[in-house]
């Protein structure tokens, strides 16, 4: 199955074989959707994944893990318009009392 759109570069193709129910879900529209958001979200994908390397080679030679603070990993791993990020006095709801107490 493939699928090309005409406003994305991004052509989605399944080269697995298709099954009824995977037809049902890999429309047309949805394949154009993945290629959407494949498109929209790469840059920022290979980003993520450039630090996640960079922080590994850190790992590997003896860094341990921290805190993220203000140095050029945060900015590209922090969410640009997140409410923390936002608001350095925002927290998050309290634990509800059937996840504190799972007796």
């Amino acid at each position: 199955m493939q699928v090309g759109s005409s406003s994305s570069s991004v052509k989605v193709e399944v080269h697995a074989p298709i099954c009824s129910a995977a037809a049902e879900i890999l429309t047309p529209d949805a394949l154009r959707f993945v290629g959407f958001l494949c498109h929209k979200f790469e840059d920022r994908r290979r980003a993520l994944l450039a630090a996640r390397v960079t922080r590994a080679v850190e790992f590997d030679s003896g860094d341990t893990p921290h805190f993220v603070g203000s140095d050029t990993l945060s900015d590209i791993l922090r969410e640009p318009s997140s409410t923390a990020a936002q608001n350095p006095h925002w927290r998050c709801a309290p634990i509800p009392a059937d996840v504190l107490d799972r007796r």
